[in-house]
């Protein structure tokens, strides 16, 4: 994983708050850790209060999940295509 990791950012409806809003720093500090599991990051966010469904966490999640695989392939080519595992 790189040192970057993507923000948490998902564009609210007009004049709308998103139910994830409160919950947007515990989010980001979770995927810097490395929790993109949608189910783990649900059960977290329900016992926190979390009234929401699912399927807008994996609205947050999928794009996050995407410039993750997209900075692992550049990291990838960046040391001439090998696989390099730390630790």
């Amino acid at each position: 994983m790189t040192a970057k990791t993507p923000q948490v950012t998902r564009k609210s409806a007009r004049g709308r708050v998103s139910k994830l809003d409160p919950f947007r720093d515990y989010i980001e500090q979770r995927i810097a850790e490395g929790c993109l599991n949608g189910n783990v990051l649900l059960d977290e966010l329900i016992a926190r209060g979390y009234t929401g469904k699912i399927s807008i966490l994996r609205g947050v999640l999928t794009p996050l999940r995407q410039e993750l695989r997209r900075q692992r392939e550049v990291d990838l080519l960046r040391f001439g295509g090998h696989l390099i595992l730390w630790g």
